[in-house]
């Protein structure tokens, strides 16, 4: 069977399957502190510090403090408009937990893209599409520490372009220091750099794809089958040409199993949700049974860390699209609990 776990904090090693999946976490905890620290919005800035009067300081500036900090500078200084205005965002933020989505797919449309990255204020809780984005309020930054900032629905025109201490000015000025800071500590960042937008082939799929039925099952098993060598990965492909029905089904163990008639495959997957503080996305593994139990990183340019679902769409994609994926039957209403 093939077996999807899902890597849970705090599992004691008592078995050297477990052993894995604990290396397997460890590895994404480092990759959490690694992309935390080479993000652009890190770059740029770091932490907000207070001085003496409590006031902000640009003197550590970053994460969730410096997004907060700018959707208060921005609320006061450019003119309500759009659907999700600058006000109404920052009005949110002080009164539930704020999301920032980080996107590359869209950086292209901007007309000041700075290094790459659009930081959209989205509420906490809400599914944004990345065809909805555009709809919010969002700011690019430089890497003099210079912050674009954009109206909803206006990509194509920069609001106003403003240093880091115009905006900490601004926020002190406006006696909102301290509810910058705390507004900043619970803020949430979803890493969606990976985000696969829809380029006119209709082959193609999309990370909007991955909501759609058992699409998001269907890349991650197409995924493990062209670039995992072991044998289990590879006997799949003559499982599908004598068109074998599979189903999803909880493990006993925890996590998902994809059942076979026979029980006979020995392919996992390990699963790692998203970490939102540190702006790490969902990341998948794969690896097999053994003698020895259960490995994990059986492809090696992904470590024992993973591989977004971004990335492997644009793998899938220059390798079939979705054609790949007719070959996987699926039982009807399978999907994943808790995965």
């Amino acid at each position: 069977m093939l077996l999807i776990e899902r890597v849970k904090p705090g599992t004691k090693p008592a078995t050297t399957a477990t052993s894995q999946s604990t290396k397997h976490k460890d590895a994404v905890n480092r990759s959490s502190q690694s992309t935390t620290k080479a993000s652009s919005q890190s770059q740029a800035t770091s932490s907000v510090k207070q001085d003496a009067t409590n006031n902000l300081t640009t003197a550590d500036a970053g994460g969730g403090t410096l997004a907060m900090a700018i959707t208060c500078y921005a609320s006061q200084q450019v003119a309500q408009a759009g659907t999700h205005s600058w006000q109404e965002m920052y009005q949110s933020y002080l009164k539930d937990m704020g999301t920032i989505i980080m996107s590359k797919a869209t950086a292209k449309k901007m007309t000041k893209p700075g290094q790459g990255v659009v930081y959209y204020v989205v509420p906490r809780g809400g599914e944004v599409e990345t065809s909805e984005l555009a709809t919010y309020p969002s700011y690019t930054l430089e890497k003099d520490q210079r912050i674009n900032i954009y109206q909803p629905d206006e990509s194509k025109k920069v609001a106003t372009t403003v240093s880091l201490k115009q905006v900490v000015q601004g926020v002190n000025q406006a006696h909102q220091a301290a509810k910058v800071r705390e507004g900043g500590y619970s803020m949430a960042i979803a890493d969606r750099r990976d985000d696969v937008e829809s380029d006119g082939d209709p082959n193609h799929l999309t990370t909007e794809d991955l909501n759609t039925g058992d699409t998001l099952a269907k890349v991650v098993i197409a995924y493990g089958m062209m670039r995992d060598t072991n044998e289990y990965w590879q006997n799949l492909h003559n499982c599908f040409d004598e068109n074998i029905t599979l189903e999803i089904v909880k493990s006993d163990q925890g996590g998902n199993m994809i059942a076979m008639p026979d029980n006979s495959t020995g392919c996992i997957v390990y699963y790692a949700p998203q970490n939102s503080t540190g702006g790490v996305p969902d990341l998948y593994n794969f690896g097999h049974n053994s003698a020895d139990g259960q490995t994990n990183g059986d492809i090696p340019d992904l470590g024992t860390v993973g591989v977004t679902t971004g990335k492997m769409i644009q793998y899938i994609n220059s390798h079939g699209g979705r054609a790949a994926l007719d070959q996987i039957k699926l039982k009807a209403g399978s999907t994943f609990q808790g995965f």
